[in-house]
Formats: structure tokens, C-alpha cells, sequence
């Protein structure tokens, strides 16, 4: 409103770069230009061509994790770039487990600007206590961080007499908190929600050798309130901490398919070790990880975008208001002009929540990018990132478990599985009076459904 506000302004169009090389300042050019909301501009730089923007599909958060912490060391190796001067962006915090997995294990430093390490984050310690009590019930530590996590009405002078009661009887905290009902210094509201959370615990404790790892994050986060806790918050700090615990399930998975005999205490073993590698402190030469929020005004020899992908980038929460949609356009505009010399994207075709894997989408914004700016870095990913663009004029379904669907002939119904990717994804849908249905999503005919038609 400016120019409106103060007739008779002049605007000055700062149009040449000084940073990125013509191919990567082309590519930008051509996606912010689907902005409307925008003041017009022609960048141009005398800069050399440089080489085109590097775009790899991968299979999982995982595969995408290892390509780009791989794709560092050869920069180094081959190109003589250094880590201080390499950058990796992504949308969302959560984003960070799996590359952060990936440069530890191969020895690679890194450090994190403007955030707090994956598993230092208070939602994944505070889920990972949970496990380490269902795994060895003597662990009071842990059972200590968790006994009102989420709030459940037990304070400090509640666990101060049950821990004066574990010292006397010469028990454990946890055997403490399950003969509440003979502590008569703990009044009887407060036994009933002492029962209630042991209870909580031996029902999760059944769970054990069940079923899968990440089922198990699943089940600890929505029986103990903390899914429905942070949900109910609603705020964007509250859906990333959510994103976080994801996270940490999408790594159990991992985990499982990757070690010879997957167990609990193995996934717990791995974090422990994971948390003490200790190698940011020696060296100022490392690479830095960050949100595309946090990118901004910085810049970088070479440059990663992680999850570039509907309903990552752009972000779910904007895909129906076109605002917002434009804000994430511009987000993944300053990511791509962080670059000077290199710029890769990565693309995942799906990634893990709590009840398995979800199919992903190429994002509209690398259909946007000329293909001739573009070298893709993995033939058989190549046909699906150059594939015509899909319609998204109207909404899209994004299936994931949780999600809330509408169906020609059964109705309205949530989805509490998924299985597989792409063309074989199957979900499994409750619709309510014993009527559940495993189908496969490409077939369904599924739509849709706001939460307040639910």
C-alpha cells in the first residue's frame, strides 16, 4: 500500500544479482513469476551460466538423508567446496532427523542454526522416557520426566511422597506409583490418577513385541494424551512438535528395516549412542542446517532443499489459501537464491508417520522450473520428477492416518492405516458401525472431508 499511501513515489527496481550463477537465478525467476501478489522484476546477473540444478527422487526420508549427506562429501572430495560454505534447508524441523542421522554416521559436522538437535528436542525426549519405562520399569529417571507429561494433575508434593514411599519400602518408583492406594499421605483423587496412569503404562507394556517400533511411538503418543494435548494447542509450535514425534516413528521404522534383530531396546541403544557422538565442538568447518524461514539474507557456495513435495513444499496447512500459497512459493524462492555456485532438490515418493509409509507428491513448484535449467541425478526417479504436473485447482487429498475421508457409498470415515506408496498405497478406513474397508487408494474414490462435516 505504499505507492497508495504516498502519491508521487518513485520505485526503483533492484534487479541484478550479485550472487547466484544465470542458471539458478533463471530457475527462481521462473517460479516467484506464478506470484501475483508481487512487484514486477527482471534479475539478471553477470555471473557465469553455472551448472543446472541437480534434482534426485528418492524412496523414503532415509534414502533422502544418506543422497544428501553423500552428495556433501563429494562436493568436498571432487569440488574442493567446504562444509562451512554448504547449506541444507528444509521446510520443517522435523525434517532434520533424518540428515542428521546421516552426517553422524559418517562422521560429517554439522551444526544447527536457529534450532535445538532432533533428539534434544523436549517432545522427543519426553517420548522416548515413555519407551525407556515401558522397556525397563526400574528406569525412575525417565518415569520421573513423564508422570505428568501431559498434565495430568500430579505435581511435585504427589511425587515427592511417592518417592519418600519407593526409599522406605525399598522399591522402585514405579512400583511406588502402582500401590498408591497405600500411601495415606496421597489423597484419593490423587490415587485414582495414579491408577490410572499405571494402568496406562501396563496396557502400553502389553503392547511390547506386538507389533512394529514406530506403531508402538504411535500408540505411547495418542494414549497418553500427548497427541490430543498438542492438537488441542493448535498453534504452529504445537504442529511441529507434532511433525517431531512423526519423526521419531518414521526412525523406528527405519531402524527395524535395517537392523538384523530389531527390539526396543536396540532403537533405544541407537538414540543413546546417537546423542552422545559429540563432534560440533572441535571445528568452526561444518555444515549448517536450517529451516527455509532461518535462510533467509544468508547464502552459500552450494545449497540442499529437502522434501520438495506437496504438502511439504508447499506446506499442507497452505493449500487452500492462495496467500499462503504464495508465501510458500516465495519461501522456496529464497531457499533456491541462497545458492551461488551449486543447488540441489530432493523429492521423496513417501515417508513415514505413525502407521507406516504415505505416498508423496512432486511439488508444483519444481514442475514450475524449466527443464532446461534441470539434470537429474537418478534415471529411474527422472520420469516421475519430469512428469506432467498434476491438477491442483481444487483441493488436495493428502491420505495419511488420522485423516478424516468421504466416500460415495459408505460415507464418511477416518483413516487409521496406511500401507505402501505411490500406485500401492493401501489405506484402511473406518466408517464407522463395524464397517471398515483396506482399499487401495488410486481406486477408492475417496475424497476430502473439512472436520467440521465430521
Amino acid at each position: 500500500n505504499f505507492e497508495r499511501d504516498f502519491p508521487g513515489t518513485s520505485v526503483i527496481r533492484i534487479e541484478q544479482s550479485y550472487r547466484s550463477t544465470k542458471t539458478i537465478l533463471a530457475a527462481a525467476q521462473a517460479v516467484i513469476k506464478n506470484n501475483r501478489r508481487r512487484k514486477d522484476k527482471d534479475l539478471w546477473t553477470s555471473n557465469p551460466v553455472g551448472r543446472k540444478i541437480g534434482v534426485n527422487g528418492v524412496l523414503s526420508e532415509e534414502e533422502e538423508g544418506r543422497f544428501v549427506a553423500g552428495a556433501i562429501t563429494d562436493l568436498v572430495r571432487e569440488e574442493g567446496k567446504s562444509l562451512s560454505d554448504t547449506a541444507v534447508l528444509y521446510r520443517t524441523n522435523a525434517q532434520s532427523r533424518a540428515v542428521e542421522d546421516a552426517l553422524r554416521r559418517q562422521g560429517t559436522p554439522y551444526v544447527l542454526v536457529g534450532g535445538t538437535r532432533f533428539y534434544e528436542r523436549k517432545e522427543i525426549k519426553d517420548v522416548v522416557a515413555y519407551l525407556r519405562v515401558l522397556a525397563n520399569p526400574r528406569d525412575s529417571v525417565s518415569l520421573r520426566r513423564v508422570l505428568n507429561v501431559p498434565p495430568r494433575g500430579i505435581g511435585d508434593v504427589t511425587l515427592s511422597r511417592l518417592e519418600s514411599f519407593a526409599a522406605e519400602g525399598d522399591v522402585d518408583l514405579l512400583a511406588a506409583v502402582e500401590r498408591a492406594d497405600e500411601i495415606e499421605t496421597i489423597g484419593p483423587g490423587f490415587r485414582r490418577k495414579l491408577g490410572e496412569f499405571s494402568n496406562l503404562l501396563r496396557g502400553l507394556r502389553d503392547r511390547l513385541g506386538e507389533g512394529r517400533i514406530g506403531e508402538l511411538i504411535g500408540a505411547v503418543a495418542e494414549e497418553t494424551g500427548y497427541m490430543g494435548f498438542l492438537e488441542e494447542q493448535a498453534t504452529p509450535d504445537a504442529v511441529a512438535r507434532l511433525e517431531n514425534v512423526r519423526e521419531l516413528a518414521a526412525g523406528a521404522y527405519e531402524y527395524e528395516e535395517r537392523a538384523e534383530e530389531p527390539t526396543l531396546d536396540g532403537f533405544l541403544e541407537e538414540i543413546a549412542l546417537l546423542m552422545d557422538i559429540d563432534m560440533w565442538d572441535d571445528t568452526q568447518e561444518r555444515v549448517s542446517l536450517m529451516t527455509l524461514h532461518n535462510a533467509k539474507g544468508l547464502e552459500f557456495d552450494a545449497v540442499f532443499i529437502m522434501g520438495v513435495e506437496e504438502g511439504l513444499l508447499p506446506h499442507h496447512t497452505a493449500l487452500e489459501d492462495r496467500t499462503e500459497l504464495e508465501e510458500e512459493r516465495r519461501l522456496f524462492y529464497v531457499g533456491l537464491t541462497r545458492a551461488r555456485e551449486r543447488a540441489f532438490l530432493s523429492v521423496a515418493t513417501s515417508r513415514r508417520g505413525f502407521h507406516g509409509l504415505v505416498t508423496r507428491s512432486v511439488s508444483r513448484f519444481l514442475h514450475e522450473i524449466p527443464a532446461e535449467y534441470i539434470e537429474y541425478m537418478s534415471d529411474v526417479y527422472e520420469s516421475r520428477c519430469a512428469s506432467e504436473p498434476e491438477d491442483y485447482s481444487g483441493s488436495e487429498l493428502i491420505i495419511q492416518a488420522g485423516a478424516w475421508v468421504k466416500h460415495p457409498d459408505w460415507g464418511i470415515g477416518k483413516v487409521v492405516r496406511c500401507e505402501g506408496y505411490g500406485r500401492e498405497l493401501r489405506v484402511t478406513v473406518d466408517f464407522g458401525r463395524n464397517n471398515v474397508k483396506r482399499v487401495l487408494a488410486r481406486f477408492a474414490g475417496l475424497e476430502p472431508v473439512d472436520e467440521g462435516e465430521v
